[in-house]
């Protein structure tokens, strides 16, 4: 194949993964229900919740729909640059006519294939910081998506921060006052 067939082959295939990789993430964002298409309405049981418990703070200027757009772009560039050459260019007709590329690549994936797959990932993409709701919220009024899969991925990187200190240590005292 030739070099700029090569390249528009890679450029049509990034633009499916992004269009794939959205797909589930959008409808996630919207409660959407994928097997109907339609929007989920959850009824909360308690509407009040617990008298004491910290409320999110929620701005009404943030861009939702722009933010996640751009935090989308941000995976799908960062993973499909990741994949191995031989995955990036692949066509359906090539795979088709290629049973080696088929075991490959063919679901459920092979072990093999996944841990391939998972070793190319960047870093920053496999650390997830697991946090409670307020620092959550708190987290998500500080940063972008996009910066805090980039650059604040860890409880340890945003523990790094002054406003962050400050806030963990107000809410430690607001969270557990009453215990």
């Amino acid at each position: 194949m030739s070099e700029p067939t090569n390249q528009k082959t890679i450029e049509s295939n990034s633009l499916l993964f992004l269009d794939c990789l959205s797909t589930p993430l959008i409808s996630k964002t919207q409660n959407l229900d994928t097997s109907t298409g339609r929007i989920e309405r959850r009824v909360a049981k308690n509407r009040r919740g617990r008298e004491t418990a910290i409320k999110p703070v929620l701005s009404q200027e943030e861009d939702d729909a722009g933010e996640l757009a751009g935090f989308i772009d941000y995976l799908a560039t960062e993973i499909f640059g990741s994949l191995p050459e031989e995955l990036r260019r692949l066509t359906y007709s090539t795979w088709l006519n290629t049973p080696s590329l088929q075991t490959t690549y063919t679901l459920p994936l092979p072990s093999t294939t996944i841990t391939l797959l998972l070793n190319t990932m960047p870093v920053s993409l496999g650390n997830v910081a697991c946090l409670c709701r307020a620092c959550h919220s708190f987290v998500h009024q500080i940063a972008s998506n996009e910066e805090l899969a980039r650059d604040w991925y860890t409880v340890e990187k945003l523990g790094e921060r002054e406003d962050v200190m400050a806030f963990t240590k107000w809410v430690g005292r607001v969270r557990w006052k009453g215990r």
